[in-house]
């Protein structure tokens, strides 16, 4: 039996035929694999097409790297949408551009959605954090503490949670090295894992979910910041 992996960590490594995307703002790459998806329906790609245009008809392009087939979708039960997000670097004096970006990717999740439709334990469609949630900097989030870094406090976390919770799917995420830099609120990697765990309602720094049949997400979390040698 052939399962498919897709190890999220530092690297996103998936197989060619893995629905899965990741935000970049290389136009030409997004190009590429927009007409690589396109050329499997026998469709053509027009050089004008900019996939990062707003104005772009959303029933004609359904997505940013990625076209959903609507005839295939519902019966299929290999058929999955993971949005990864890179590392976010939250500042929360700026969510209006994290907002924006957040509609971008709910239209790819709701079209998904209604494509897939309801499945048992809510999989075919996840959410997927890659980590580094936090600006690492001051971000005059503390007045108590001007030179205090955003990233890893539990402001940091409980803003990041919230955040990656408004996209109405599943979500998981891993943490990365500035996610146990709260170095000013913890004087131990060990209590700002907890802070982060305890923020995500994640049991473990590690996680592993199936998204759809023979297909399972496994994310891998740095656990060490002070300590590490």
């Amino acid at each position: 039996m052939i399962i498919r992996y897709i190890i999220l960590s530092t690297l996103l490594i998936a197989s060619s035929n893995v629905q899965a995307f990741s935000s970049t703002n290389n136009e030409a790459f997004q190009r590429a694999l927009l007409a690589e998806r396109l050329k499997s329906n026998n469709a053509k790609v027009s050089s004008a097409v900019n996939p990062l245009d707003e104005t772009f008809d959303d029933d004609e392009y359904c997505g940013f790297e990625y076209c959903w087939n609507d005839d295939t979708a519902n019966s299929d039960p290999f058929s999955f949408v993971v949005p990864v997000l890179g590392d976010l670097h939250i500042d929360p004096r700026k969510m209006e551009d994290y907002e924006t970006g957040r509609e971008h990717i709910k239209r790819v999740i709701t079209k998904a959605k209604q494509s897939i439709g309801e499945r048992e334990d809510n999989d075919g469609v996840a959410i997927v954090s890659l980590g580094d949630l936090g600006e690492s900097k001051n971000c005059d989030h503390n007045e108590d503490n001007p030179f205090e870094l955003f990233a890893g406090t539990t402001q940091c976390h409980e803003l990041a949670a919230d955040f990656l919770s408004s996209f109405d799917v599943p979500y998981e995420v891993i943490g990365g090295n500035h996610d146990l830099e709260g170095i000013d609120e913890f004087d131990t990697d060990s209590k700002n894992l907890r802070r982060f765990l305890t923020a995500h309602g994640k049991p473990t720094p590690q996680f592993c979910r199936q998204v759809a049949e023979k297909t399972l997400l496994v994310g891998l979390c740095s656990t060490i910041f002070r300590d590490a040698k």
